[in-house]
């Protein structure tokens, strides 16, 4: 969370009632809201759909995540600064092969979107790491060997691009 973001009073609390109340959750989000536009995406709840979903995007808000430190633990799972725009994607990526991730559909938090912040300085960075991760996701998560042509047919329809 930075600075500029803005926490509801009640947000830990109800996060943390969520966790104790599924103790299969092992990360949990929330929805936001964009400020200032007031817009508000809604996230995956499923902890299922949020699986697929991950193949092609981040379907979580960084900055609203709680996480049970004995599942990091546990799994060995922790930021990769390799991926240092899109460390948050890698880390749910990887946590959804051995934990459920979900997202509470309450309007938790208040991000702040502006054009000084990371995803928008260093989108084509992040965008780089993000493919990275999509192609990572297929080897690890599906145990895929891919070649070239299959990971931009992949990355393409992931981003909902044209094929040709």
């Amino acid at each position: 969370m930075d600075a500029d973001d803005i926490s509801e009073p009640d947000r830990l609390k109800k996060q943390f009632q969520f966790m104790e109340n599924n103790p299969d959750i092992g990360i949990c989000g929330s929805f936001i809201k964009n400020i200032p536009s007031n817009s508000t995406p809604r996230f995956i709840t499923d902890c299922d759909q949020l699986k697929v979903a991950f193949l092609s995007n981040n379907y979580c808000s960084h900055p609203s995540l709680i996480m049970k430190k004995e599942f990091l633990d546990k799994y060995n799972l922790r930021y990769n600064e390799d991926f240092i725009y899109s460390a948050d994607f890698d880390l749910c990526a990887r946590a959804l092969r051995f934990l459920k991730v979900q997202n509470i559909p309450d309007v938790l938090l208040q991000y702040s979107r502006h054009p000084g912040q990371i995803s928008s300085a260093k989108y084509k960075e992040q965008q780089r790491y993000a493919d990275v991760i999509r192609i990572n996701q297929l080897i690890d998560n599906l145990d895929l060997t891919l070649k070239e042509i299959q990971v931009l047919l992949h990355l393409k329809l992931m981003k909902s691009q044209h094929l040709f």
